[in-house]
């Protein structure tokens, strides 16, 4: 029985000489199939990380059988500029997703940041960062200090436990500014352009995204060393 979807690649690894088994990013979760011929075939331009794709399967007996792809959208111009923030939210996708479950609304999320992330890849990854924390139901308290408990008001500091008074806890120094930042993605369904008042300080709130997640994931995360090189 053949059946279709819709999905982001996350990975693609060898198989055999010119197979290759993909992972895909699908509003059921994360489905790895064997693509036949892919590094001969025409569909090999088809098969790169971040597409996204329609695409249909036999469902084998150990391994779903690709049988057709086409292509909706490659993501070009971003990946010419700034191809490692497709592979950052790719990578953390293929380390937080599972298979077989219901996962439209994260999906629905990426397509969204895919869809934005030409205008201001930075801010994009932060709201990927944060909103992605929400979905999986990791709230993330930017509103009071971690160590006292009282409203965050001025002078503060970061560290893996979260955001805190630098006299509480002498973490990396941050300013009102990236916490602002933090706190109107956190908030909002889109993408404000006019939150960003320089560009250290959206700097600053990338790298506290980035640590955030891998905090969550317990795990680093290889392309954001590439990401935070270019910034």
């Amino acid at each position: 029985m053949s059946i279709f979807y819709e999905g982001i690649i996350l990975k693609v690894l060898y198989y055999r000489e010119d197979d290759r088994i993909i992972k895909i990013f699908t509003r059921n979760g994360i489905i790895s199939v064997v693509g036949r011929s892919i590094k001969k075939g025409k569909r090999a331009n088809l098969i790169d990380i971040g597409n996204y794709i329609r695409f249909n399967i036999i469902k084998g007996k150990k391994l779903n059988i690709l049988t057709s792809v086409t292509l909706i959208d490659s993501f070009y111009i971003i990946k010419e500029k700034n191809p490692f923030y497709i592979f950052y939210i790719c990578e953390v996708l293929s380390k937080i997703q599972r298979e077989g479950q219901d996962e439209s609304n994260i999906f629905e999320m990426v397509l969204f940041v895919f869809s934005t992330i030409k205008d201001n890849p930075k801010l994009a990854l932060i709201f990927f960062n944060i909103h992605l924390l929400n979905l999986e139901g990791s709230l993330i308290n930017l509103e009071d200090c971690f160590v006292c408990k009282r409203k965050l008001e001025k002078d503060f500091s970061f560290s893996t436990n979260g955001i805190s008074h630098i006299k509480c806890f002498r973490g990396d120094f941050i300013t009102g500014s990236t916490l602002h930042i933090l706190r109107e993605i956190y908030s909002s369904d889109n993408l404000n352009m006019h939150i960003i008042e320089d560009d250290g300080s959206l700097n600053k709130a990338l790298l506290i995204s980035m640590l955030f997640i891998e905090n969550f994931l317990e795990h680093r995360i290889n392309s954001k060393e590439y990401i935070l090189k270019g910034i």
